[in-house]
């Protein structure tokens, strides 16, 4: 009997979190899929447990197995394919701002683009037990704690585990529909914070406003609008973090015109006001 179509990625961070454990298992029966997406502002570690398929991104694709570990840096679109059978692995994503910091700190290689890695087999149980670790202690630890344990185990997998090689181009990813919207995620990669309209972005993918409307959906999970009101308000996140501008400078430099109303769309996606965010980020 067939199985269940398993939901596909992504995950999003819970909000007010700026990284998350997720600890995947399917079935031998269950199908799974996963389209072509990209995380805006996250970066992405999957930790395969138990798996055989192929990790499918922007620089090709490469076969993945049992114990190997696949870097997706944000804004990177990606998707992988699996094979019948039994299958686990972990998914930590972690908002920019954190991953920089943890980066800055360790001693080990810095990664920037995709990355295909393969755990020794010395240190694969190990590796494991340190993410059940992990994946516990982001219910109970205090932030201080997880923090500790997301840098050992990043350390870890930099430290015990060798690139598997180069990726094999596709030649024919780009023919696919999701293609089509190569032009605006270039444009979104150049790290701008204003995005153009739906009509502009369609026209810049040379397709109609309904077919770029539904293509958008259908590979992101979201409307365009909803995207934008999301990259928009990340923007302001990081400007809040990493500046000392004010609230009311930061929502006139990303377009608004009126303080209270970013004050409202920051909440509204962020669950706090922007004075309450900076005020955790100092405490933490």
């Amino acid at each position: 009997m067939r199985g269940n179509i398993a939901q596909h990625e992504p995950y999003l961070l819970s909000r007010g979190k700026d990284f998350s454990v997720n600890h995947v298992i399917y079935n031998e029966t269950d199908d799974y899929q996963c389209e072509l997406h990209f995380h805006d502002g996250i970066q992405e570690f999957i930790l395969f447990e138990r798996f055989a398929g192929n990790y499918h991104c922007n620089r090709g694709s490469s076969p993945v197995m049992s114990g190997d570990i696949i870097f997706t840096p944000s804004l990177e679109t990606h998707y992988y394919d699996v094979e019948q059978g039994l299958k686990s692995w972990y998914v930590i994503q972690i908002a920019n701002s954190l991953f920089e910091g943890l980066m800055k700190n360790s001693d080990q290689p810095v990664l920037f683009e995709s990355d295909h890695l393969r755990i020794s087999s010395d240190y694969k149980a190990d590796l494991f037990n340190l993410l059940r670790m992990l994946s516990e202690q982001t219910n109970v630890g205090s932030q201080k704690l997880q923090y500790s344990f997301l840098q050992s185990v990043i350390g870890f997998v930099l430290q015990h585990s060798k690139r598997v090689g180069a990726f094999e181009t596709e030649s024919n990813s780009l023919k696919s529909a999701y293609g089509k919207l190569e032009p605006l995620i270039k444009r979104l990669k150049s790290g701008t914070s204003s995005l153009p309209s739906m009509q502009e972005a369609a026209k810049m993918c040379f397709v109609s406003d309904a077919y770029f409307s539904k293509i958008f959906k259908r590979t992101f999970g979201q409307t365009y609008s909803a995207f934008c009101l999301q990259h928009r308000i990340q923007a302001a996140a990081r400007l809040l973090s990493q500046t000392e501008q004010s609230v009311t400078a930061v929502s006139y430099d990303l377009g608004y015109s009126s303080p209270s109303y970013f004050v409202t769309q920051f909440k509204r996606v962020m669950h706090i006001t922007p004075r309450q965010f900076r005020t955790r980020l100092k405490k933490n």
